[in-house]
């Protein structure tokens, strides 16, 4: 996102630009019928990911459409992250460099205000799960997971409760309130049920059940038997860094 002054003094213009890797995974999956990009990557994770052959659902690959859903779930959320903090920039005046860089929502320590709408309307931040590219894979493999989305997508219970306002802002952009229970406390991360991804994309969703129980009806669910926490740890005193392996 690139930034502009406006008509208003402490405000800006935006103009944002989304990575093209959304893209190039969505188009690969309307042509896997005829080109084989999107079915071959999904056969390289396997490799990669140490799968043995056994292990493999029959048909996996000729049966893809669950992952392209998550991939359109992931990309909808970084287009609706990334309108709030433009229209954040448009109407949040900052006038000196202490004020907040965006205002506080929830109850987050963080002033991102990109997070915190996704959090109001999903109740969680979805982030696609995979693990890190082993020696040798071809440069920008974990981008590529966090598009394609191969091992699901998960949310959690918090976001970001490690962070370090030293490592990750300046100014009042962190309250320092709250920060010594969150360093203490552990990080609890929920895996999204694919069922539960297919229903955005139904017509009963929108026509049924977002009239009914508006927000409600969007909302992550959180299955306790499939959760898992990490504690802080091993660099406690470097919480910031933690957050990104949690």
């Amino acid at each position: 996102m690139t930034l502009t002054n406006a008509a208003c003094r402490g405000t800006s213009q935006s103009r944002i630009g989304i990575k093209h890797i959304y893209g190039q995974v969505l188009m690969a999956w309307q042509q896997k019928g005829s080109v084989k990009d999107y079915s071959n990557f999904f056969k390289h994770m396997l490799v990669s990911s140490g799968m043995p052959a056994s292990h493999v659902p029959e048909g996996f690959i000729d049966d893809l459409d669950s992952p392209a859903m998550r991939t359109y779930l992931l990309f909808a959320t970084t287009i609706v992250h990334e309108f709030a903090h433009a229209f954040a920039f448009a109407y949040y005046q900052r006038t000196d460099p202490l004020t907040p860089r965006e205002p506080f929502v929830g109850d987050d320590r963080a002033s991102e205000l990109g997070h915190a709408v996704s959090r109001h309307i999903l109740g969680g931040i979805p982030w696609a799960s995979g693990h890190a590219a082993p020696a040798g894979s071809p440069p920008g493999l974990r981008t590529h997971m966090d598009a394609y989305a191969p091992f699901g997508i998960y949310f959690k219970e918090k976001w970001q409760p490690w962070a370090d306002p030293g490592r990750y802002a300046t100014g009042n952009d962190h309250l320092e309130e709250g920060k010594d229970a969150d360093f203490k406390a552990p990080v609890v991360s929920y895996p999204v049920a694919q069922r539960q991804v297919d229903n955005y994309f139904t017509k009963e969703m929108w026509e049924t059940r977002v009239p009914r129980y508006g927000l409600e009806a969007l909302k992550f669910v959180k299955i306790p038997e499939w959760a898992c926490s990490r504690v802080p740890g091993p660099l406690p005193h470097m919480p910031f860094i933690m957050t990104h392996l949690a």
